[in-house]
Formats: C-alpha cells, structure tokens, sequence
C-alpha cells in the first residue's frame, strides 16, 4: 500500500522519532486475521490482529507506543466511563472516520468489513485511531455465503445488520446514543448520494463490456475465469455477466432502503 497525498497523506515517523512528540506518529497500520506481518501485536481485551505496514520495521519505542495506544483505547471503550465526552473513547478514536468506514461496509456486507481483515488504520501524531480508507470488496455485496455461518450475519442477502451485531469494538459503539446520533446524521446526509448508486453500477457495468468478454474467455485470448462455475465464496450462480450485474443492482438499492428505514429507527 502506498502512501501518498492522493491516497494516505501521512507523515511517517523516521527511525529517530522515539521519544516525545516525535514517537506520537505518523503510523499507517492494518488490522487482519491473516496476521502474517513481522511487527504485530493482538489487543488485550479482544485480541485485534494489529500489524505495522509504515514504517515496516518500527523501533521498540514506537512499536510499544502504538501497542499501548491500542490497548488503553480498547480498555477505555470496554469501560463504565466510555461516553465520557473527554476521558472516554473518543480520546483515542477519531468517531467521523470509525462512521464513514461503518457505512461503507454495512451498505456492502463485506465480509472482511467486521474488523476481520484488510481493514487499514492511521494513527496520526498527537492524533487518534483512524481508519481512512476502504478496500477488499470481492467478498460483499450478497458474494459470500460463509458470512452467515462463519461471521454470524443473520442473512447473506441484502436484509439484516452485519457490522452492527458482530464487530468488536461496534458493539460497543452502538451503545453510545451520542455516535448512534451522529451516525444518523451522517448516513441522512450521504443518502441521497447513495441513491444514485445503482446508476452508477449500470454505467460502469456498460463501459466493461468489452473487458468481462475478455476476462471470462478462455486462454490464451481470455483470462480463463467461468462465471458458471462454483466457487468458494457463493453458490449463488446468476449464468451471466448481466444477470450478475443486475442483482448487485438489486442488492444495493434494497440494502439502502433496509438501512435507511433501520438506522433512522435505532
């Protein structure tokens, strides 16, 4: 992963920041069960895989720095005093980006979305835990039947909460009526901007006419892949490109409605 202004704009500490100010940041991080970095560490209290991508090699001082960050924001939020306006979560976790990250992946189902993989992580100087941008979505969008009996989602179709009921650290955010708020409002302003998703998707699925011809034909002219053949995330097979294109249309204009009525009711 590349860090750059039009991607993630950090300043990422040198070898010489470890003590101070300096230690305080920048960290670009990821939390993932494959936990197959070199730098890692599991949280105390729910044991989140977290691993260090930049700088790749942190020193001691800046490695016990992000670990300790980690488990006193985790504890905080496991605490009676969690709401706290000043000394509770929101002293470690930046809630804005937590809420953004939150939509994206309940409006997609992404399997990897409940803080189990691919799941990228910033922690700024003197700053908080972000998480700042999103990517991994070839197991979301109604693509994976094992997020029922493997994630504990009540339902591999559009319907049904997912990151809300079996995320950590989500499970206690949802009892803070102060991000409950703030993720209505949020989710209201984005609203109308998501509504234009399934055009969006018909779009884009028109201007890849050509390359899915070329992806699902065969070697050497094609990529090889089927898209009538079984795989191991879904069963679900659809016999064609359009009709694939048209449930992920259908998908997401009902897991929009299903989550406009059922946020705006918590």
């Amino acid at each position: 992963m590349r860090i750059s202004d039009e991607r993630v704009n950090l300043d990422l500490v040198s070898p010489y920041d470890n003590s101070g100010e300096a230690v305080t940041g920048d960290y670009f991080l990821e939390l993932d069960f494959h936990y197959d970095e070199p730098y890692k560490f599991k949280t105390n209290h729910k044991e989140l895989p977290i691993m260090f991508k930049d700088p790749e090699e942190p020193t001691t001082n800046q490695f016990n720095y992000v670990k300790n960050f980690f488990n006193t924001a985790e504890e905080v939020l496991y605490s009676s005093n969690f709401r706290d306006p000043e000394e509770g979560y929101r002293k470690y976790i930046d809630v804005e980006s937590i809420i953004n990250y939150y939509i994206i992946h309940e409006l997609s189902k992404n399997v990897d979305g409940n803080f189990r993989g691919s799941c990228h992580m910033a922690l700024r100087r003197n700053g908080k835990i972000e998480t700042p941008m999103v990517l991994d979505f070839d197991i979301a969008f109604g693509n994976a039947d094992h997020i029922t009996w493997e994630q504990g989602a009540s339902s591999s179709d559009w319907d049904g909460w997912f990151i809300k009921t079996e995320s950590p650290w989500f499970d206690r955010f949802f009892e803070d009526p102060e991000f409950v708020a703030e993720l209505k409002a949020r989710w209201n302003e984005l609203k109308p901007k998501l509504d234009h998703l399934p055009n969006f998707i018909r779009d884009h699925a028109d201007a890849l006419n050509e390359s899915h011809q070329r992806n699902f034909s065969p070697k050497p002219q094609g990529a090889g892949w089927s898209i009538t053949k079984v795989e191991w995330n879904t069963s679900n097979i659809r016999g064609s490109y359009q009709n694939e294109v048209n449930y992920l249309i259908y998908f997401v204009e009902k897991r929009i409605q299903w989550l406009d009525a059922n946020i705006n009711s918590l």
